[in-house]
């Protein structure tokens, strides 16, 4: 049996670099995360189609601008990381699983 960290871990903020990185520490077989596209185009570690959980607000993640999810999500002592981010930052050997909630194919992130 293979131990998956869902959302990153249940020890933090889901889908956040800490706690994947903490999960990757912990003994975890792998690190999911969630990929979805903002409207400006920004891919971001999300799980939700929108924003109401986390933030509070109708909005959906591709309807809305990283900048303007970041905004909303601040609002509530909560974060977004793009998948750039997690990249270029996550440095741990264990292994990411990415579940990509893309709507349509995606050639750029393709």
């Amino acid at each position: 049996m293979k131990l998956i960290a869902h959302r990153g871990g249940s020890f933090g903020k889901e889908n956040s670099l800490d706690t994947m990185i903490g999960a990757a520490r912990m003994g975890a077989d792998m690190v999911e995360c969630d990929i979805r596209k903002t409207a400006d185009g920004v891919y971001v570690i999300y799980h939700d189609n929108d924003l109401s959980r986390l933030a509070g607000v109708q909005a959906t993640v591709d309807g809305v601008t990283y900048e303007q999810m970041q905004e909303m999500l601040a609002k509530k002592n909560e974060k977004v990381i793009t998948f750039e981010e997690l990249t270029e930052n996550y440095r741990e050997s264990t292994p990411i699983l990415l579940h990509i909630k893309l709507t349509d194919y995606d050639e750029v992130f393709a």
